[in-house]
Protein backbone atom coordinates (compact mmCIF):
# COMPACT_ATOMS: atom_id res chain seq x y z
CA UNK A 1 0.00 0.00 0.00
CA UNK A 2 2.54 2.43 1.29
CA UNK A 3 4.97 1.71 -2.47
CA UNK A 4 1.60 2.61 -4.54
CA UNK A 5 0.84 5.81 -2.42
CA UNK A 6 4.60 6.85 -2.91
CA UNK A 7 4.20 5.54 -6.86
CA UNK A 8 0.98 8.20 -7.16
CA UNK A 9 3.53 10.96 -5.29
CA UNK A 10 5.73 10.71 -7.97
CA UNK A 11 3.41 10.03 -11.22
CA UNK A 12 2.13 13.56 -9.92
CA UNK A 13 5.27 15.19 -9.25
CA UNK A 14 6.01 13.99 -12.90
CA UNK A 15 3.16 15.52 -14.27
CA UNK A 16 3.65 18.58 -12.14
CA UNK A 17 7.18 18.43 -13.27
CA UNK A 18 6.12 17.80 -17.28
CA UNK A 19 3.00 20.73 -17.17
CA UNK A 20 5.82 23.40 -15.33
CA UNK A 21 8.24 22.43 -18.05
CA UNK A 22 5.79 22.29 -20.83
CA UNK A 23 5.10 25.97 -19.60
CA UNK A 24 8.06 27.11 -19.50
CA UNK A 25 8.92 26.07 -23.13
CA UNK A 26 5.77 27.64 -24.56
CA UNK A 27 6.91 30.86 -23.00
CA UNK A 28 10.62 30.56 -24.56
CA UNK A 29 8.81 29.80 -27.80
CA UNK A 30 6.84 33.12 -27.52
CA UNK A 31 9.91 35.04 -26.41
CA UNK A 32 11.94 33.07 -29.45
CA UNK A 33 9.00 34.53 -31.85
CA UNK A 34 9.33 37.97 -30.63
CA UNK A 35 12.87 38.08 -31.16
CA UNK A 36 12.44 36.83 -34.99
CA UNK A 37 9.34 39.21 -35.70
CA UNK A 38 12.02 42.07 -34.21
CA UNK A 39 15.09 41.03 -35.74
CA UNK A 40 13.13 40.79 -39.24
CA UNK A 41 11.66 44.18 -38.32
CA UNK A 42 15.38 45.96 -37.72
CA UNK A 43 16.66 43.86 -41.13
CA UNK A 44 13.89 45.76 -43.29
CA UNK A 45 14.64 49.45 -41.50
CA UNK A 46 18.50 48.62 -42.33
CA UNK A 47 17.91 47.98 -46.02
CA UNK A 48 15.24 50.81 -45.60
CA UNK A 49 18.00 53.01 -43.84
CA UNK A 50 20.69 51.44 -46.35
CA UNK A 51 18.69 52.85 -49.37
CA UNK A 52 18.56 56.27 -47.73
CA UNK A 53 22.20 56.37 -47.49
CA UNK A 54 22.70 55.27 -50.88
CA UNK A 55 20.31 58.16 -51.91
CA UNK A 56 21.81 60.85 -49.83
CA UNK A 57 25.47 60.03 -51.35
CA UNK A 58 24.68 59.88 -54.82
CA UNK A 59 22.88 63.27 -54.04
CA UNK A 60 26.07 64.55 -52.64
CA UNK A 61 28.25 63.75 -54.77
CA UNK A 62 26.06 64.85 -57.52
CA UNK A 63 26.08 68.35 -55.74
CA UNK A 64 29.79 68.27 -55.11
CA UNK A 65 29.76 67.92 -59.36
CA UNK A 66 27.74 71.07 -59.32
CA UNK A 67 29.76 73.27 -56.92
CA UNK A 68 32.89 71.73 -58.97
CA UNK A 69 31.95 72.77 -62.21
CA UNK A 70 30.36 76.51 -61.12
CA UNK A 71 33.69 77.34 -59.35
CA UNK A 72 35.74 76.18 -62.21
CA UNK A 73 33.20 78.73 -64.58
CA UNK A 74 33.68 81.49 -62.02
CA UNK A 75 37.67 80.64 -62.35
CA UNK A 76 37.41 80.78 -66.06
CA UNK A 77 35.52 84.28 -65.98
CA UNK A 78 37.67 85.64 -63.05
CA UNK A 79 41.03 84.52 -65.66
CA UNK A 80 39.28 86.17 -68.58
CA UNK A 81 38.02 89.11 -66.94
CA UNK A 82 41.69 89.81 -65.43
CA UNK A 83 43.26 88.97 -68.72
CA UNK A 84 41.25 91.31 -70.59
CA UNK A 85 42.58 94.10 -68.48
Amino acid sequence: MNELRQAEDQAKKAMTDAARLAEELRQEQDHASQIEKLRRALETQVKELQVRVDEAEAAALHGGRKTIQALEQRVRRVRSSTSVC
